[in-house]
């Protein structure tokens, strides 16, 4: 499965509009809500990064709470294990520029709603 995430490129993941920050949790109505029966999920990259540093995420029922703990995903490689029932999840990743030609770290962040499969 191939989704789409809003990319942020500075250290800190915040979104400016009309100059206040926002927060990953406070944009529910900018992320697609992606919605699936699979458990897991690859991530595809134009240019692959050199590494993944971290995969976090936080339960839906967090959107706009500043407070909320994230739970570190893990992941193989490209793969990662998606959470049941609705999750923001956040990708960093570091591309280094002496192997790819481009540098930096990204935040990547997507929701997805894992639904139960009928039977």
């Amino acid at each position: 499965m191939s989704i789409l995430g809003l990319c942020n490129r500075e250290n800190r993941p915040k979104y400016l509009h009309k100059g206040f920050q926002y927060g990953v949790l406070d944009c529910e109505n900018r992320l697609f809500k992606f919605e699936t029966s699979e458990t897991t999920a690859t991530l595809n990259f134009a240019v692959k990064p050199s590494s993944i540093l971290n995969i976090q995420c936080w339960n839906d029922n967090h959107w706009n709470n500043h407070d909320a703990s994230s739970e570190n995903i893990t992941f193989d490689r490209y793969e990662i294990e998606l959470k049941p029932g609705g999750y923001i999840y956040e990708v960093v990743a570091e591309w280094d520029t002496e192997k790819s030609g481009y540098g930096g770290i990204a935040h990547y962040y997507f929701y997805i709603q894992v639904l139960e499969n009928e039977q």
